[in-house]
């Protein structure tokens, strides 16, 4: 879909280590020396990050995500804990090419792959600054886990009557929220059994109960549905 010539396995990996170099210098994150520099770092989980977001532009989300995990099926003598960082972070990229896939739609299809790199890497470099990427493979966080890992509670789809019970604090932090999905809702909230329904479809999750690894609690609620 990029704008861009054909490329080789071997000419990919190369660009995407040297567009980390070129990121590093640009933003600061953390980076080794000589061959293990892009090892087991932030400038490890900005490069999986970068080369996910591009793959899932130049095919689509499905395909970066088989090559992504035949990737690291090749390496199976890396420990788990390196294979783990490695899945998680290429989730997070093909979730950022999404979103900008969302944002510019098809003028995105006029777009080098160097200036889609531009609109992907200060996202990247959000979602490092705000934790959500793992930069040690000691991270407790595991990729099995990544949906409710990366959930909050202002993620929430309220149902009708839900919002009432709140305490005026909760309100005010859901407001935003809440006023956006009465919108998307024909300015009405949906009951739980049309939340209900849009599970058995596939386009919300369920959540119970569940204590993140940082000891955040999420209570039993539906979310929109991370993939």
């Amino acid at each position: 879909m990029l704008n861009d010539k054909f490329i080789t396995r071997k000419e990919f990996n190369n660009r995407i280590v040297n567009k980390t170099h070129e990121f590093q210098k640009k933003f600061g994150f953390n980076i080794g020396t000589g061959q293990h520099a892009t090892w087991n770092n932030e400038a490890d989980a900005f490069k999986h990050a970068l080369m996910q977001a591009e793959l899932s532009f130049r095919y689509n989300k499905p395909i970066s995500h088989i090559i992504g995990d035949y990737h690291e099926m090749e390496t199976f003598q890396s420990p788990n804990t390196e294979r783990n960082m490695d899945l998680w972070n290429n989730a997070i990229g093909r979730e950022v090419a999404e979103d900008i896939k969302r944002k510019y739609g098809k003028e995105l299809s006029a777009y080098s792959a160097d200036e889609f790199d531009e609109l992907v890497a200060p996202k990247i470099m959000e979602k490092m600054k705000k934790g959500e990427l793992i930069t040690n493979p000691n991270d407790p966080r595991k990729y099995k886990n990544i949906r409710f890992e990366l959930l909050n509670n202002n993620d929430r789809i309220l149902y009708d009557g839900e919002f009432q019970k709140f305490d005026e604090e909760t309100k005010k932090r859901l407001k935003d929220n809440f006023i956006n999905q009465i919108i998307d809702n024909n300015w009405k909230l949906p009951s739980r059994l049309e939340l209900n329904k849009k599970v058995l479809q596939g386009d919300l999750m369920y959540i119970k109960d569940y204590i993140k690894t940082d000891g955040t609690k999420l209570h039993g609620y539906y979310p929109r549905r991370i993939k």
